[in-house]
Formats: structure tokens, C-alpha cells, sequence
């Protein structure tokens, strides 16, 4: 250790050095010393020498004093040849290095873990390995960081073992997370069996089946998927993409991705995406082989992807922009023979002209709520003339929207439903009545 005393006002520059046999924890209290003396104004006490410390009096002293500076220079020698490294053999040293800490840090911080985590894991190697595999073998990076920071790290230290040292395997890590996370075990049941995990290296399946730990949970898959017959195509496209997509398969039908092929040597993760992406085109293309007629399952049962079975059904009967005008014109033409039944509530009335608009709008077109208000006051039977009457002098029927209509309307039928409820109790009791005097 070389201390340099400078003087700001003169021209001076002391070297002083201390003997390389001291331990290196009584560092920064010799350093200490000597930048006391200078801070003091004592310059001209630090001399050209090599000094001692003495750690019982807290201070140096002399060791042995140098000439000049000829004392600190070094020279060849002239027996060792010399050792040149060429730019090539430090490159290949350099690809053979691991990765360091800070390397690690900055790849964790790319997956998108915090800083925090990120020198959490890369300051230790092995527990760095440990996510790394995890990451391999599919699990979620963010979660996996925070299994191995919160559990698995108060299980470490409460047992006073390393991470090599648990029988839990980055493998079975990455399964555990994905049962939680595709719902067949919660996220509390998955801290239950992790002691297991831990200590005892059971796989998680294996342990989800002898505890019987399965969610109960209604599901989506057991709900039929809406049946197309040839009529109403587009009624039935919305329904069934609503229902692939909540069956998370309609990225196989409307993106038509390439499975990828497995390299030589997959890893498990490559292994589990490959699988996965497969599964999905089978499942879609079975889901639309189920939600049609006999009859258009044999037009459809010979094309080979999803894509083509769908891009078929499309063509076939939503047809094209002709086609789809005359059937708008159809459909306007039967919206204005409409007229309400006298046994039909206003309720079913709304609805069946509703169930027109609709068919109209998905075909492109507009049919809009002001127009079904106006048909609905046009063919409404006499019973509800007072109520009409009433809207015309309170309100102006341009602006009147279809909810208000039909909550004025419906609540007419009720008050008139209740009048009859009322007139027939009470004429039961009169005839009653009757039929006493008549006997007597």
C-alpha cells in the first residue's frame, strides 16, 4: 500500500509505503493515519520509507527509509523471457469465461423481473441455475422469481440448506406453477404441497392425485357449442368464435400459425410449446366438426385445417354482397308486416322485432331503435291507446328512446293484469252470496 503526500502551495510529492506483510483489515486504519498527518499540515513528516503498523498503539512507525527514487524502480529479468498473449488466444479465454453476475442481471432485467430480483438471483450462481431451468422448462419467469425469493428461499434458511441441497427440481417448479396457473390447483394448495416438494421430492402430479387436491370448478368445455344448420350464418359465426375463444382456441382457427418442428435435441420447454400448439388446431377443428348438421359435416369433413373449414362456411352461406343486399331486403320487408298478436305481450312483440333488426345489422345494415319505436306506436292494438295518448301530449315521440316506450307499455299490461286479478276475487265471493239465498 503507497500513500503520496502532496502539498497544494510547494512542489511536493512523498511516496510512502507500507510493508506488504500487515493484514489487510488494518488497511484503512493505517490509510487513516497518514491522511491525519496530512490533514494536520504535517507534510514534511511523510518521508520516502516503508512503514510498519502496529495495531496495539494505533500507529506506524518507520521500517526502513529509501534513497530516491531509484529505490522504487523495478527492471527486467533478463533470465525470464517474455510472455506476449495474442489478441486471438484472450478472445478464445474470454468465450470460455461463464456468464457473470452482471451479464445475469441485465438477461433477468430483459425478462422483466425488477432490478431487486434480478440481483437477487444472479448474485448467487446456484440459485441463478435453478430459475434459469425453471425458465427452461416453461415456467413463467416472474413467477418462478418469486417462488424461489419468497418460499423456497424461508424454507433455505429455517433448515439451514443450500439450494442444491432440496429435493425439489426446477422441473417439478415449473409444473407447480403452471397447475396453478391453469387452474387445476390454487394458489394456496400449491404453498400446502411445496414443503413436500421440498423436503421430501415428490412430483406435483403425483401429489395432486394422492391428496385429491383437484379444484372443483365448472367447466367451459362441457358446454355444447352452438349447432349451424345453414340458416343464420351470422348469428352463428358470433356465437362460435365467442365460444372458441373463451375454449382459447380461436388463435388456431384465425391466425393459422405453423406448428414448428422439433430440433434434434429439444428441450422440454420447445417440447411443451410444440405439444400445446398441436392440441389447439386439434381441438378447434373437432369443435367445428361438432357445430354443424350431418348434412354440412359431409361438404367440410374432407378439408384439412381449421382454416380452410372455416374460410368454407364463410363463403358458402354468408355469400356476397348481393346475395347479403337481398336478404337485407327480405328480412326489412317481413320487419314491416309485423303486427302484435292480441294474445302477445308487449314484451314478446319488442323481442321478435328486435330478433329482425339484429339479423339486419349483422348482415351490414342499419335498422335503428328509432325506426322499431315508430313501428311498435303504428301497430299497437287499442288497449294501449291511453298510453299513447299520453306520450303524444306529455313528450315528444321523435325523441322517446325504446326503453321508455317499453317500460310505459309494460307497465300498463301489469296494472291491467291487476285489475282483472282484483274484479275476479272479488266476484267470486258475491256469487257465493247468490247461492246462499237461493237456498234459503
Amino acid at each position: 500500500m503507497t500513500l503520496v503526500g502532496v502539498d497544494p502551495d510547494r512542489v511536493l510529492c512523498h511516496a510512502c509505503q507500507s510493508d506488504n506483510s500487515f493484514p489487510i483489515r488494518f488497511g484503512p486504519d493505517h490509510v487513516f493515519c497518514h491522511v491525519l498527518l496530512h490533514s494536520q499540515g504535517q507534510n514534511d513528516q511523510i518521508f520516502q520509507e516503508t512503514r510498519l503498523w502496529e495495531e496495539g498503539a494505533q500507529k506506524t512507525f518507520t521500517m526502513r527509509k529509501k534513497e530516491g527514487l531509484a529505490d522504487y524502480r523495478y527492471f527486467p529479468e533478463p533470465d525470464l523471457p517474455e510472455v506476449v498473449l495474442t489478441k486471438e488466444f484472450v478472445d478464445k479465454l474470454s468465450q470460455g469465461l461463464p456468464e457473470l453476475p452482471e451479464a445475469k442481471r441485465r438477461r433477468y432485467e430483459k425478462m422483466g423481473l425488477a432490478m431487486q430480483d434480478a440481483l437477487f438471483l444472479a448474485n448467487d450462481n446456484h440459485v441463478a441455475e435453478f430459475f434459469d431451468a425453471s425458465f427452461e422448462n416453461g415456467a413463467d419467469p416472474k413467477l418462478s422469481a418469486n417462488w424461489i425469493m419468497g418460499d423456497i428461499s424461508a424454507f433455505l434458511k429455517n433448515e439451514r440448506l443450500s439450494i442444491t441441497e432440496i429435493k425439489l427440481t426446477p422441473f417439478e417448479l415449473s409444473e407447480l406453477i403452471a397447475s396453478i396457473k391453469n387452474g387445476t390447483i390454487s394458489g394456496k394448495i400449491g404453498k400446502e404441497i411445496l414443503f413436500d416438494l421440498l423436503a421430501k421430492g415428490e412430483t406435483v402430479q403425483s401429489l395432486i392425485e394422492e391428496k385429491d387436491l383437484v379444484q372443483a370448478k365448472a367447466s367451459f368445455s362441457t358446454i355444447s357449442p352452438p349447432v349451424f344448420d345453414g340458416d343464420n350464418y351470422q348469428i352463428w359465426a358470433v356465437r362460435m368464435e365467442t365460444y372458441l375463444d373463451a375454449l382459447d382456441l380461436w388463435e388456431a382457427l384465425d391466425v393459422d400459425y405453423e406448428i414448428p418442428v422439433l430440433p434434434a435435441n429439444p428441450t422440454m420447454a420447445q417440447i411443451k410449446v410444440h405439444k400445446e400448439k398441436k392440441t389447439k388446431k386439434s381441438k378447434a377443428k373437432a369443435c367445428l366438426f361438432a357445430a354443424v348438421s350431418a348434412t354440412i359435416f359431409s361438404r367440410i369433413m374432407s378439408l384439412q385445417t381449421t382454416k380452410e373449414i372455416w374460410d368454407y362456411l364463410k363463403s358458402e352461406y354468408e355469400g356476397d354482397e348481393r346475395i347479403r343486399g337481398m336478404q337485407v331486403l327480405n328480412l326489412i320487408r317481413d320487419f314491416e308486416m309485423q303486427k302484435m298478436k292480441k294474445t302477445e305481450t308487449i314484451k314478446e312483440y319488442a323481442d321478435r322485432l328486435l330478433g329482425i333488426a339484429n339479423r339486419v345489422r349483422l348482415l351490414g345494415s342499419s335498422l335503428t331503435d328509432s325506426r322499431i319505436v315508430e313501428k311498435i306506436l303504428v301497430t299497437l292494438p287499442e288497449r294501449f291507446e291511453a298510453t299513447i295518448t299520453t306520450f303524444e301530449n306529455t313528450k315528444d315521440l321523435t325523441k322517446i328512446t325504446l326503453a321508455e316506450l317499453l317500460n310505459a307499455l309494460q307497465a300498463q299490461e301489469q296494472r291491467r293484469a291487476m285489475r282483472r286479478e282484483g274484479e275476479i276475487e272479488g266476484a267470486l265471493p258475491a256469487r257465493h252470496n247468490d247461492v246462499g239465498n237461493f237456498r234459503k
